[in-house]
């Protein structure tokens, strides 16, 4: 081939190489990712349980929501909710989630939607299906595979911190921790330990419910070297901003990144875990526990 010749060829390559580029970067740069750069379920919870001897398919759906986290919109072409990628943590062969591509529910209005499905017996315990858009934004679901039966109990290691996260707002510590499956009841009626059982099974937890799943609302417990319990929040003197979050960091003390994602009553722990929850501001686990 000439030299000519190759250059007309590597330009026909390069001009169809541009071409397939444009819609991708058209679409992530599309007005519409402006102004709903975050995404929202749409008629979707966020949050599933599935019994383990059965299995069975949830679907899914999201949807534009503005940067102020408050106004939502389906999406107005097509090829905006067909930008939408689905991913799950763990990778299990038998729990999958499958990209539905777009569906129509108004004139010119689109959702994006994917279908999980959850083999027969799949291993137990918390999923974390992720949608992301072009723009960065993300939304996640959480799948809790049930046994039908109740789990044995394990034993865990109990931190609980008192306005922050660091060795002087350490207000318990608890080694070898009998936890169990029914520590604490929810909703949910989880039969495998979790990261909420750990709390109380060394505190008395209160809890509620919003958009089916279960949060800490109150916890009860005796500080290390007291003899008086203490109620955080305090009934009487609450403070604004401050809230109940955990993490998990495995038997080897590194974080696990799934425990973040993932609410404490389905997120399942192992024997030798640590179970960190904080009363609280805003707070950033670091990835070891000799860290914090």
């Amino acid at each position: 081939m000439s030299f000519k010749k190759k250059l007309m060829a590597l330009g026909i390559a390069l001009a169809f190489s541009v071409a397939a580029a444009v819609p991708a970067l058209a679409y992530a740069y599309d007005p519409f990712w402006a102004s709903y750069p975050n995404l929202t379920p749409y008629n979707s919870s966020y949050n599933y349980v599935i019994d383990q001897s059965s299995g069975g398919s949830q679907q899914i759906s999201v949807q534009g929501l503005d940067a102020n986290w408050t106004n939502t919109s389906l999406f107005t072409a097509t090829a905006l909710a067909d930008d939408i990628n689905w991913s799950i943590t763990p990778t299990v062969s038998n729990v999958t989630v499958t990209d539905n591509g777009h569906a129509l529910v108004s004139p010119g209005k689109y959702r994006a939607p994917a279908t999980v499905s959850v083999g027969s017996n799949a291993p137990y315990g918390p999923y974390y299906v992720e949608a992301s858009n072009p723009v960065g934004g993300t939304l996640g679901f959480s799948f809790a595979v049930n046994p039908s039966t109740p789990q044995s109990s394990v034993n865990a290691n109990v931190r609980i911190y008192n306005g922050g996260l660091g060795s002087s707002y350490l207000a318990l510590s608890q080694t070898n921790v009998g936890v169990a499956c029914n520590n604490v009841t929810t909703s949910a009626g989880i039969n495998y330990p979790s990261a909420m059982d750990a709390l109380a099974a060394v505190a008395t937890v209160s809890h509620y419910t919003y958009g089916g799943s279960e949060y800490v609302s109150g916890v009860t417990f005796t500080p290390t070297g007291s003899s008086t319990t203490i109620t955080l929040p305090d009934p009487d003197n609450p403070i604004s901003g401050y809230y109940w979050t955990y993490c998990v960091y495995d038997s080897n003390g590194n974080k696990v990144d799934l425990s973040y994602n993932i609410g404490s009553e389905v997120y399942a722990i192992d024997s030798g875990c640590t179970v960190v929850w904080v009363y609280g501001g805003w707070v950033t686990f670091p990835s070891t526990l000799s860290a914090i």
